[in-house]
């Protein structure tokens, strides 16, 4: 047998002596005598709502960051993004395809993809943590804790942007913001 392409065997599926007859099953082209794999890229099949797969499209950016490598993100590329849910799960199939050259990513791993979908340049952000039942923050004005109340707009897992009732300048409240009151004396000590 010759492989088509220079990788990994990650299967056995027969043993010297067995008699394969594809027609006899058993044997498909997809289980064969081996399995070989090619770790310079791998592949991440991801299942989606509808509200969030109808934002993706082939050839979009993505990161994917897995837990047994920590600080580190892997760069890869929207494949496949279906235009037709699955029958069973109403859910959209979506595929995105990341580089490893170092082949230390390995099949069955889990992980976080991160797709943008978008952007707003020179927006007012803080961290998500500053922002109280999806409405307000604490800034400190004159020693004192300043209820404020805020409006939305995009968000990922550290940040949010906010839309209305902060300016540039402003500072926000990020620890110990829970069960703070308003006018509260505010002491602000550098990490």
């Amino acid at each position: 047998m010759k492989a088509p392409f220079s990788g990994v065997i990650s299967a056995k599926n027969a043993e010297v002596g067995d008699v394969i007859n594809p027609m006899m099953g058993g044997y498909s082209g997809a289980s064969g005598v081996l399995t070989l794999m090619d770790f310079a890229k791998v592949k991440v099949v991801i299942d989606m709502a509808e509200n969030d797969a109808l934002r993706l499209r082939r050839g979009q950016p993505a990161l994917l960051r897995v837990p047994s490598f920590p600080g580190r993100e892997f760069v890869g590329e929207v494949t496949i993004a279906n235009s037709t849910a699955d029958a069973a799960t109403k859910k959209f199939r979506i595929e995105a395809l990341f580089d490893n050259a170092g082949r230390e990513l390995r099949p069955g791993t889990f992980g976080e993809v991160i797709f943008e979908v978008s952007t707003h340049e020179s927006a007012l952000a803080v961290p998500q943590k500053a922002v109280l039942e999806n409405s307000y923050v604490y800034i400190v004005q004159a020693g004192k804790a300043v209820k404020r109340p805020v409006t939305l707009g995009l968000q990922n897992t550290n940040v949010v942007e906010v839309l209305t009732g902060l300016s540039e300048g402003d500072v926000v409240i990020v620890e110990g913001n829970y069960g703070l009151g308003e006018g509260a004396p505010v002491r602000i000590t550098e990490r």
